[in-house]
């Protein structure tokens, strides 16, 4: 069994002041500049570059490129939600879990929904992570915003 593939670190170009990530892949190791290093705007670059990145590692990503049987990430989080829908209810009305999952899973549809759910892996996981960060979603802007 192969090592699981590491997440590219984001990391400050010295001489440029800019954001970089080096990305190893079948072209052989390349470094993509991001945007100045720190900036809203390189961390967004740096989710995108990762999320696609992850995409090529992960494997195919379009309906019926994987095996005709496979259950999609699309269709593992319809089959949650119809779960949690039954289950986060009190005196008849949905809590606020229903809530809460429905916004946790709209950038899991968006940038992994296609891919079969089989091939969804630890480093799909660490993007989808990258993602919240870029995007200011976290506990800790959500306590302790600003």
């Amino acid at each position: 069994m192969s090592r699981p593939t590491k997440v590219p670190a984001y990391r400050k170009h010295a001489k440029s002041g800019q954001a970089i990530v080096t990305l190893n892949g079948v072209g052989g190791r390349r470094d993509i500049y991001l945007a100045l290093w720190g900036s809203p705007q390189s961390h967004r670059e740096y989710a995108r570059v990762i999320t696609v990145w992850t995409g090529t590692v992960a494997g195919p990503r379009r309906p019926g490129d994987g095996a005709a049987n496979a259950m999609s990430v699309n269709q593992l989080i319809l089959k949650f939600w119809d779960h949690a829908q039954r289950y986060y209810v009190e005196n008849g009305r949905p809590t606020s879990e229903q809530h809460n999952y429905k916004a946790d899973l709209k950038p899991l549809r968006l940038l992994y929904g296609l891919t079969p759910a089989a091939q969804f892996s630890p480093i799909a996981l660490k993007a989808l992570r990258q993602n919240f960060i870029s995007a200011g979603i976290s506990r800790s802007a959500l306590f302790w915003p600003g």
